[in-house]
């Protein structure tokens, strides 16, 4: 199809509010694959616009209905998939008003869910409207030829058992979704507690499952028991009957079981037919009484988003290993028929040292109470609170009293935990360098040493979603994603009480946390503070302003006096190197720590003589960055020169490069623009030199780290050499960034003298070992934090 802005499928501005007119022209949008890429970022460049527009804030409450239903009433849609749809169509935000956005978003919503198997319901009538849309597809399949064919394997590694009681049509959803879900080895084993409806019908069609088939009702629970007895899998997923599988969640739960020492149950996010939560793991209070975690609340706030360790899951999808269900003794007949049954072999799994994981990327969605097998549920459970009461009299003796303000605490088994929330611009991925590896380092640390970390991203909390957030940060971290500075008081007020730590890196940052917590704590209340100062930054702009002025920065003392007040508030203060910690003691009276860099030695074995060219690895995404400044200007001033000594040579940038000024580099073709890489070790491999030209910056330099554990020698600035603390000539060569000449002199030095290229190659290997063992900065993130 031509673009042509009169097809009416481009006539955005005359885009009607009626939703089935809009579902019409969105149809035929979506039936055109042939779309024009330039509309397709002008659509998204409107969009963008319209979202920052005052027009779009005023209708923020017709937007929150909307956003309500697209997630709760129809289908849920990811952000990502809106932005991939208004992609697809050409908005005219100068002619549409949020209203009319609103109906947009909302008949996209409609259309998609009529198309979807996946269809949520809300209202009183949920469980009457999926019913009627499930006994319908049951009629359909019992009138055609159509059969359920499971695979049988010998030795599967994953025995999916259901008990069934009637409901043929939720069973048969269940059996679909298991079908067109599950990868891999598994087995499905089903009970069938004497049903009298269609599922006998419906059983004569399943090829392939082990079906056990009772003459009378014996309850869930004994009937779990024996099919357990004839599961041959090496892990025994308990799922109901009335649950629909979403993802590839049988395969993340074994992902798991298998990742982690001592865990003995998995379970996960569990939707009700409105899309909302029935729970994100459960807790139990020191009464007995249980909570399902963030019930009717929408599943992928932060709070639901971060793997926990757990009283217990819902047997509605519940994994355990075959062996270790057999070997506590299965499901205590005690509960017999059912209810608490899951919750109590839960708690014998933690009595007997196991974890039980909530893992919020395994999801299903549950009808509830539709495989209830006629009893009464209340009375059951009342029944068997007391029971489980009395098996578990030290373990509910260290839970907390059943009270919202304790909701937070019990979200975790354990309560003993220190809680700390951790204040960063961003999520500190290794790649964006800046400081931010050495806080990715200590972020890990923490986990390991058991804290239970509540990640802030202050400046940029938009930068990541779901799918990439937890690239190289512990899953078990709590992001609070899409919140940044307008949202951190009303945070604090809502957790109040609720950290034992705060720490908070970088001197802005900390100024702004000051400021909100002020406000909402006033003068008392403070919860402890850690201030990782990172670098001092007034010294990296002095070396700036040094830079470009020619002159010394007459106002350095002031500016070094006002940086660390900002931690009057702190507790303790943490600087990345004793030179640093130095200079902050000349202010600052309290407890300083020193936490460096980590670094693993990891030396490539490629030889001298098959080593070619130089390279830089780091951060070049912004104009004006120490990276990028120093980048354009060896670029500009000591790459010709080296080129006259070193015909040939090239240079390759490795790092995220969206600045102007790097990119207008690519033009040389001795320069080659790589990007971010997922692994850098083929490039440290393959380099002769690692460049460093650093002008100004502040800390210790990550990079000439780095690039040294790797076994790559490094020509640097004086500037890093100073910071480092390491000595020219013997871990690696120094030139004055003034004296473009000296720099290529030393760079044609070390790539042309291959004893030399050795003997500071080995330097600073041992340097790394000395200063950047792992083990030796955890024990001083350890030291540190238990100081505070």
């Amino acid at each position: 199809m031509a673009n042509d802005d009169k097809d009416p499928r481009w006539a955005t501005e005359n885009l009607p509010d009626d939703p089935e007119q809009l579902k019409h022209i969105i149809r035929l949008i979506l039936e055109d694959d042939s779309r024009n890429a330039q509309k397709c970022e002008e659509a998204l460049n409107a969009m963008k616009s319209l979202l920052s527009s005052w027009r779009w804030r005023v209708g923020n409450a017709v937007m929150s209905f909307a956003e309500r239903t697209l997630r709760r009433k129809s289908v849920r849609l990811a952000t990502d998939h809106i932005i991939d749809l208004l992609n697809r169509i050409a908005l005219n935000h100068r002619k549409r008003d949020a209203f009319g956005v609103s109906a947009f978003l909302l008949a996209s919503a409609f259309l998609l869910a009529e198309g979807s198997d996946l269809q949520f319901f809300s209202g009183k009538d949920a469980k009457k409207n999926y019913t009627k849309k499930h006994r319908g597809l049951l009629e359909e399949f019992l009138q055609s030829d159509e059969r359920l064919i499971f695979k049988e394997a010998d030795s599967p590694d994953v025995s999916i058992l259901l008990v069934l009681y009637n409901r043929a049509e939720l069973t048969l959803a269940c059996l679909r979704s298991i079908l067109s879900m599950v990868r891999g080895g598994y087995e499905v084993v089903i009970v069938d507690n004497d049903s009298t409806d269609e599922t006998e019908r419906l059983l004569e069609r399943v090829d392939g499952a082990t079906i056990i088939r009772n003459d009378e009702n014996k309850g869930f629970l004994l009937a779990c028991n024996a099919g357990a007895k004839v599961a041959k899998g090496k892990y025994l997923l308990f799922l109901n009957n009335d649950a629909v599988l979403l993802d590839d969640s049988v395969s993340k739960a074994v992902q798991v079981i298998e990742q982690g020492d001592g865990i003995g149950a998995v379970g996960g996010k569990i939707l009700l037919l409105d899309g909302s939560l029935q729970e994100a793991g459960s807790l139990v209070w020191n009464d007995g009484s249980c909570l399902g975690y963030g019930r009717c609340d929408l599943p992928d706030k932060p709070e639901y988003m971060f793997r926990r360790d757990v009283d217990y899951c819902s047997g509605a999808f519940l994994m355990v290993p075959l062996a270790l269900f057999d070997e506590l003794g299965g499901f205590d007949p005690v509960f017999a028929p059912a209810y608490y049954e899951e919750t109590d072999f839960c708690l014998r799994l933690h009595e007997n040292g196991y974890k039980v994981i909530y893992e919020p990327s395994i999801s299903i969605l549950h009808y509830e109470f539709g495989s209830s097998q006629g009893n009464d549920a209340t009375s059951l459970q009342k029944r068997n609170r007391k029971a489980f009461v009395a098996n578990h009299p030290e373990y509910l003796g260290r839970k907390l009293k059943p009270m919202e303000a304790n909701i937070l605490k019990a979200r975790f088994a354990s309560q003993d935990q220190k809680k700390i929330l951790y204040i960063d611009d961003r999520v500190p991925h290794c790649h964006f360098g800046s400081g931010f590896p050495r806080s990715n380092f200590i972020l890990n640390t923490l986990t390991e040493l058991g804290y239970q970390v509540t990640l802030y991203p202050l400046n940029f909390p938009n930068e990541d979603d779901w799918n990439t957030v937890y690239g190289d940060i512990p899953d078990t971290v709590e992001v609070m994603l899409h919140q940044g500075r307008k949202k951190l008081g009303e945070h604090l007020k809502s957790r109040r009480n609720y950290y034992d730590l705060v720490f908070v890196s970088r001197p802005h940052n900390m100024e702004f946390f000051s400021q909100v917590a002020g406000k909402v704590f006033g003068h008392d209340g403070w919860p402890r503070i850690i201030y990782d100062a990172e670098a001092i930054f007034s010294l990296r702009d002095a070396a700036k302003y040094a830079v470009f002025s020619g002159k010394k920065d007459e106002e350095l003392e002031k500016n070094i006096i006002a940086e660390t007040s900002l931690v009057d508030k702190a507790d303790l203060v943490i600087t990345v190197s004793p030179g640093e910690r130095n200079t902050f003691a000349r202010y600052y009276s309290g407890e300083i720590h020193v936490v460096g860099h980590a670094m693993e030695l990891n030396p490539t074995d490629t030889a001298f003589n098959d080593r070619q060219g130089l390279l830089f690895i780091g951060n070049m995404d912004y104009n004006g960055s120490p990276n990028v400044d120093s980048i354009v200007w060896f670029v500009h001033e000591v790459f010709p020169l080296l080129l006259d000594k070193l015909p040939g040579i090239h240079l390759k940038l490795v790092g995220t490069n969206e600045s102007s000024e790097i990119q207008k580099l690519g033009d040389n073709p001795q320069i080659e623009l790589l990007g971010r890489q997922e692994s850098l070790e083929p490039f440290y491999s393959a380099a002769r030199v690692f460049i460093a030209p650093t002008r100004y910056a502040g800390g210790v330099p990550y990079k000439i780290h780095e690039a040294a554990s790797y076994g790559l020698p490094v020509v640097a600035s004086e500037l890093l050499c100073e910071q480092l603390g390491w000595k020219s000539g013997e871990e690696l060569l120094v030139a004055n960034v003034q004296d473009p000449v000296k720099f290529a002199d030393q760079c044609a030095r070390l790539y042309s003298d291959e004893a030399l290229w050795q003997s500071v190659r080995e330097a600073a290997l041992r340097r790394v070992e000395s200063e950047c063992s792992v083990s030796k900065m955890k024990k001083m993130v350890e030291t540190a934090f238990d100081s505070a």
